[in-house]
């Protein structure tokens, strides 16, 4: 060895007590560790669909714009020649235009129904802030016929209806603290 390695650190550079070595080290790791990290979110799954980068997402979704604005298109030149012959161009373009609009609002309606619920990282509350409220309706008198009326009726509320809902309400929550 020179005397000039000898002085120089260990990772072979020329400042002395140097540790580029550890540091070349670190940054090789960091970078295995960002591929990995691309890599999965490369792989990522939401609801069982591929993510896609915004960019990829918008590009997707103006072509599915084009490809609908050309088969409504076509449809429209179609059915213009289907309709009445004998009718005005006003006529027909309105009678294509009504159908066009029922047909897209049905389009709509259906592919709501059939539309997964999106993921979007929020709890599902349905089932933590579901109320676990019950009433029971009763009537606290009696089923009695009263001396100057013609039909039976309850004493507490004068309800003709013997079946009748109940004029007071007890509530009894499930998940209320039941003491002995």
């Amino acid at each position: 060895m020179s005397a000039t390695n000898s002085i120089a650190g260990r990772c072979g550079c020329k400042i002395r007590g140097c540790n580029c070595r550890s540091k070349y080290r670190l940054d090789t790791a960091l970078r295995a560790t960002f591929k990995r990290t691309m890599a999965t979110l490369n792989n990522w799954t939401t609801n069982g669909k591929h993510y896609l980068k915004p960019i990829e997402n918008v590009a997707k979704h103006n072509e599915d714009l084009r490809r609908k604005k050309e088969e409504e298109k076509v449809g429209w030149e179609r059915m213009m020649r289907e309709v009445d012959p004998s009718a005005s161009n006003e006529r027909k373009a309105a009678l294509v235009f009504r159908f066009l609009e029922e047909k897209k609002k049905m389009d709509a309606q259906i592919a709501k129904k059939k539309e997964e619920k999106e993921f979007t990282g929020k709890p599902n509350m349905s089932k933590t802030l579901k109320n676990w409220r019950t009433y029971q309706y009763y009537h606290p008198g009696r089923w009695m016929k009263p001396v100057l009326q013609d039909k039976e009726m309850w004493s507490c509320c004068s309800s003709t209806i013997k079946e009748s809902r109940g004029c007071q309400a007890t509530v009894k929550d499930k998940m209320a603290w039941q003491f002995l």
